[in-house]
């Protein structure tokens, strides 16, 4: 049976940075990642594979919900079949940031694929800086604190050690047996493949569409934008902007930007090409009606 690996967390917690790091301490183990990106930006997959990674992409949704559970689900059966030309020590799959993925363990065994894979551990990743504030509007980031094995409350270098006791206690209300660990740049103190788990709850219902507290938006730059420029425009979009990310060419590079909602982070596209430049946000649905306003703004700043 292959074992499981979970990464969940909310857009913006430090799940790419988790996986490249399971990547890179893999201690010998013959790893696949499966990453479900909310967007059809493959940016994670991307990274992932610069870095060596064997990588299963499966964009444009959630693995759990019904719309894509068929694809995922065919994924896993096809990854089975090969096994016995290629086998694996173990199977990461990183739940889309709007996921909840307790409905995973059901999935498996209505699809019989439950001999085959077993869950090892869910490990969910928080922002401590931006939890408890977003948790009040957005109860998809409970429902993944409650999935959890392993909580990581990231970015722990970020925030003062009250914003830190306060993450630590909401998190622990909602999932007591969870193991918790401060953490920066989600950096695990320990080799989570041996880490031993309880008995896992009854799973809850895989929902039949995306979560519609949420939307998608494809960004346009100018051409040759600066990207260090335009990152530092992101601080003018109000709270309900919760993540971009994608890539920018510029001056004959490309470059990935990352804006989790609090910082900006820039970086030089290393190893594969990217076949077109894209960029894409994750807001509430509420600010809908004034995004085109808030990108403008942001494009305005960017030459500042």
């Amino acid at each position: 049976m292959t074992p499981i690996l979970v990464v969940a967390g909310f857009v913006g917690s430090g799940k790419t940075t988790l996986l490249r790091q399971l990547h890179e301490q893999a201690q010998g183990r013959r790893i696949l990642f499966l990453v479900n990106e909310w967007g059809a930006t493959n940016v994670d997959g991307h990274t992932l594979r610069a870095d060596g990674a064997r990588v299963i992409e499966l964009p444009g949704g959630s693995l759990v919900c019904r719309c894509l559970a068929p694809a995922f689900l065919d994924q896993l059966r096809r990854t089975a079949d090969e096994s016995t030309r290629e086998r694996w020590d173990g199977l990461v799959i990183e739940a889309s940031g709007l996921a909840d993925p307790r409905p995973l363990p059901a999935l498996l065994r209505e699809a019989r694929l439950d001999s085959q894979y077993g869950i090892h551990a869910v490990v969910t990743l928080v922002d401590s800086r931006r939890i408890v504030r977003l948790a009040q509007t957005l109860p998809v980031l409970a429902a993944q604190v409650e999935a959890a094995d392993v909580m990581l409350l990231n970015k722990c270098d970020l925030c003062d050690e009250a914003t830190i006791l306060e993450a630590d206690a909401w998190v622990q209300c909602r999932q007591p047996r969870a193991r918790v660990v401060r953490c920066v740049r989600a950096a695990l103190p320990f080799d989570v493949w041996t880490v031993t788990t309880a008995v896992r709850p009854s799973a809850a219902a895989a929902p039949t569409q995306r979560d519609p507290s949420f939307e998608l938006l494809p960004l346009s730059v100018p051409t040759d934008t600066d990207p260090q420029h335009l990152a530092e425009a992101f601080q003018s979009l109000p709270s309900e902007w919760l993540r971009i990310k994608g890539w920018i060419a510029h001056q004959g590079r490309m470059w990935r930007v990352d804006w989790d909602g609090a910082s900006a982070a820039v970086e030089p596209v290393l190893g594969l090409p990217v076949s077109s430049p894209q960029r894409i946000a994750v807001v509430q649905r509420s600010v809908l009606d004034r995004a085109s306003a808030d990108w403008a703004k942001v494009l305005q700043g960017r030459s500042r």
